[in-house]
């Protein structure tokens, strides 16, 4: 929802590289009046000597370090000019170490929203290993939209191809943002990443400020970035060399683990919350096709929830997730009236919409500034719009999650989505929140639950039927994927899912998928299959038996991370399997109860017998909470220990 001062022409390069880009090249270079090309962009960088000079008999220790290039030096000169515009002036020097990291950086990518802003290219050229520069060819540079299907808006990426790349070559690219701020509907700011999957040798960011004196302010996390003013209106930050930032398989959002420089028009929180607030409230209009859908919720339901959990429904389902954020668009809402006529909004209109008519019903209801990209609230040390690009509503009406709601979901019970369990919200009132807060965040957010139903032949035949369930945030978030899918493709996903927790691959079993309409409970899967043949069944015999899909779902939730925190979700698992003997077998002893408990949570099992039928009942309960990668360990140990006693095991008699 706001996008303001996020993009900049370096940035964490994507792991994910499509082979496709479905959307063709809006234009080359020269057919936008936003977009400059400098007839010298081949001359000389002024850093280019002292970016040689850097890099010098270090090339062999990168190659041994498998990058494929490095980032030699980032400059950024912000210019707060008087004239009601930011001149955002950047460098990027980039050394490529070997023919892969041709492949991976060898375009160099600038990201603009041009309705308030324009673009001038002064450098672009390659310093080859002889000494030759190689300018980029004007008629090679690319413009394409945003690739969001969703979000239609002027935001554009501009691609400079160097040409030539070889290992042993440095990039050299130099570019100017220029931004309209007056009349802009939100405070300006603007945010630089500290760090990227590569070193940066060094880095630099330069603040003149020719308006008022105090008229900016400026924030960084980065302990390492050397901050000083030299003169009046002057900031000068300085940082030496930055490693690679370090990867693991679980991080909620590398934005949250970077350090990152922050600078914006003085604002505070209040006053942040109260602006966009007030973009919200005058759009809040009633037309007279709405007053028909509200009268009808009056009529239908009585209680306050009732009214509010109908109202979510008709908002998330009968308009759908759809944006036109061309402009000053991208932050401000459309009329509430326009997008129920439509049928169609993004974030920030569906809330607009769901106020107007929460309002209408008598209902408190507050809109909230969220992400889904900052998720700490110690990311955030400046107030500044450019931490924030979704919204959401919250309601007193509604009791789930602390009352919010994402209304751009579909097809899910009113409460947060998984991605923002725990995230952080900045209310939106006429006379401002004072800070942002956390939301909430739910004990357990998986619920599953799953019964196994065994039948033991006497000849050694296993006939197993599985039936599982699942809710909870993640749980709909599974669901919204399986509803999006084709039925071939939700088969090919049950077959899988089975697959792993079966440790099989040649069986495939028969399955029915249900419950995927049915909103706010959980949906099923249900598996049925015969295994291979056991020896027969004579005489005393002890029955061994582990419940797979304990062992794969509790598993599942532990992450190898070993340099980042990651938020453990939380369970709360029901397994009950139920074997059902052959008539000839008499039921001699069953195992021993299980009570296992810890600061992660607990593990219980319980035995019962009824004539032919052994019932073991498992519960795995531990609550959702960050862990850090110290405790990972300790999470891991408790995790194998307990889950090595879940064996399940009795004895029986066929004579």
């Amino acid at each position: 929802m706001i996008r303001q001062g996020r993009s900049r022409g370096r940035w964490i390069v994507s792991i994910w590289i499509p082979c496709l880009v479905l959307s063709a090249a809006a234009g080359h270079g020269e057919d936008f009046d936003w977009l400059s090309i400098e007839d010298g962009i081949g001359a000389p960088h002024a850093l280019e000597s002292a970016s040689i000079e850097a890099v010098a008999g270090r090339l062999d220790e990168w190659v041994d370090s498998g990058f494929g290039f490095v980032e030699v030096a980032w400059r950024t000169h912000v210019r707060i000019k008087a004239a009601s515009e930011v001149e955002v002036r950047q460098s990027v020097v980039r050394l490529f170490v070997n023919d892969a990291g041709a492949q991976q950086a060898g375009t160099i990518e600038i990201t603009i929203e041009t309705d308030r802003s324009s673009l001038r290219v002064e450098r672009a050229y390659l310093l080859l290993p002889d000494g030759r520069r190689q300018a980029v060819d004007p008629d090679s540079v690319q413009v394409t939209d945003s690739q969001d299907p969703d979000l239609f808006s002027t935001l554009k990426t501009v691609s400079l191809p160097m040409g030539g790349v070889v290992p042993g070559s440095v990039a050299f690219v130099e570019y100017t943002l220029i931004r309209r701020i007056e009349g802009d509907p939100l405070p300006w700011s603007s945010l630089f990443n500290m760090q990227t999957l590569v070193p940066i040798l060094s880095n630099e960011i330069v603040v003149e400020n020719e308006r008022e004196p105090g008229w900016f302010d400026w924030a960084t996390n980065d302990p390492g970035l050397e901050c000083g003013t030299v003169s009046a209106g002057r900031l000068v930050c300085r940082r030496s060399e930055m490693a690679a930032v370090r990867l693991d398989p679980a991080v909620r959002s590398y934005l949250d683990v970077i350090p990152h420089f922050v600078v914006g028009q003085r604002v505070t929180w209040r006053e942040l919350s109260a602006r966009v607030a007030g973009l919200v409230e005058a759009k809040l209009d009633v037309s007279d096709e709405m007053e028909k859908a509200i009268a009808r919720i009056r009529e239908e339901f009585e209680e306050p929830e009732a009214r509010a959990r109908e109202l979510y429904r008709v908002v998330s389902n009968q308009v759908r997730y759809l944006g036109f954020e061309h402009g000053d668009a991208a932050v401000v809402p459309r009329p509430a009236s326009l997008t129920w006529k439509r049928r169609f909004g993004d974030c920030k209109d569906k809330v607009t919409l769901f106020v107007a008519m929460a309002r209408a019903l008598d209902l408190e209801v507050t809109p909230v500034l969220t992400s889904v990209s900052f998720f700490e609230p110690g990311t955030f040390v400046l107030p500044a719009a450019s931490y924030f690009d979704h919204m959401i509503v919250c309601s007193d009406a509604l009791p789930r999650d602390g009352g919010c709601v994402d209304v751009t979901l579909s097809s899910s019970p009113p409460g947060l989505p998984f991605v923002l369990q725990g995230g952080v919200a900045l209310e939106l009132t006429r006379r401002g929140a004072d800070s942002i807060r956390p939301l909430p965040r739910r004990a357990a957010l998986w619920e599953f639950g799953v019964t196994r139903d065994i039948r033991l032949e006497c000849d050694g035949g296993i006939r197993e039927k599985v039936d599982y369930r699942q809710g909870g945030p993640w749980g709909e978030t599974l669901r919204s994927m399986l509803v999006q899918l084709s039925p071939d493709e939700r088969e090919q996903y049950l077959a899988n899912e089975y697959a792993q927790a079966m440790g099989v691959s040649e069986q495939r079993p028969e399955m029915e998928l249900g419950g995927l309409a049915r909103v706010g409970r959980p949906w099923t899967v249900h598996y049925a299959s015969t295994r291979a043949q056991r020896a027969e069944m004579k005489g005393a015999q002890h029955f061994y038996d582990v419940n797979r899909w304990l062992l794969a779902v509790a598993r599942s939730l532990v992450s190898e991370n070993r340099h980042h925190d990651y938020a453990f979700p939380g369970i709360r698992l029901e397994a009950v399997s139920r074997y059902r003997l052959c008539e000839e077998a008499e039921i001699e002893y069953e195992g021993a109860a299980l009570d296992l408990a810890s600061r992660w949570g607990s593990l219980t099992r319980r035995y019962e017998t009824r004539n032919d039928e052994v019932i073991v009942r498992s519960m795995l309960s531990m609550d959702s909470r960050v862990v850090s990668p110290s405790e990972n360990e300790d999470l891991r140990l408790y995790l194998s220990r307990s889950l090595d006693q879940s064996a399940i095991q009795f004895g029986y008699r066929v004579d």
